[in-house]
């Protein structure tokens, strides 16, 4: 849903859509399906096909299944495509390995690294994000969260010490957010 609505523009950016699991039809699990919101508006239902209506229909496994109101997406205009040059100097990617409270976001971890603006950085992804039932390797009430950063100018190698500061900066609004950083 979330690489869908990037293609669009919507008023508010990222923090338009929003998930959560009232309203969810009759017909799709409880604990496997949620709804996307636009702006507090119902934009698709989306999970597993219900256990009963599955076997209503004899099937014998998960059926996975959308809806979407596309008006509504539509409504919002596409975002508009830029372009720019590949750069020729490599790219350094750094990974960061963090302890967050349950109550924190993607969507405000991601905010605050891109609120350090910082120049050459190109792109912040969650490779891993695990949470321990037991509480043994992860406290209860906490998730681990393996976050990939990559690093790139477009006009020569970056120094160690540009992405020393870089990291540096990264760690230090990551611990502002709650988070506690693993060895």
């Amino acid at each position: 849903m979330e690489a869908l609505v990037a293609i669009f523009a919507p008023a508010g950016g990222a923090h338009a859509l929003a998930f959560t699991t009232e309203g969810v039809p009759a017909w799709l699990e409880p604990g496997r399906s949620g709804v996307a919101l636009l702006h507090n508006q119902p934009l698709a239902c989306f999970g597993e096909l219900a256990a009963g209506e599955r076997e209503r229909r004899k099937l014998r496994q998960p059926v996975y299944l959308a809806t979407m109101d596309l008006e509504l997406l539509y409504a919002e205009g596409l975002r508009r495509v830029t372009a720019r040059d590949i750069s020729r100097f490599q790219a350094v990617v750094r990974d960061f390995s963090f302890l967050f409270p349950d109550t924190a976001v993607w969507q405000a971890i991601a905010d605050a690294i891109h609120a350090l603006s910082l120049p050459d950085l190109r792109g912040i992804s969650p490779v891993e994000i695990f949470r321990d039932p037991k509480g043994e390797a992860v406290p209860a009430g906490r998730h681990s969260l393996l976050l990939r950063t990559v690093f790139q100018a477009d006009d020569r190698t970056l120094r160690d010490e540009e992405l020393a500061a870089a990291s540096g900066r990264i760690v230090e609004a990551l611990t502002a957010l709650g988070g506690v950083q693993r060895a």
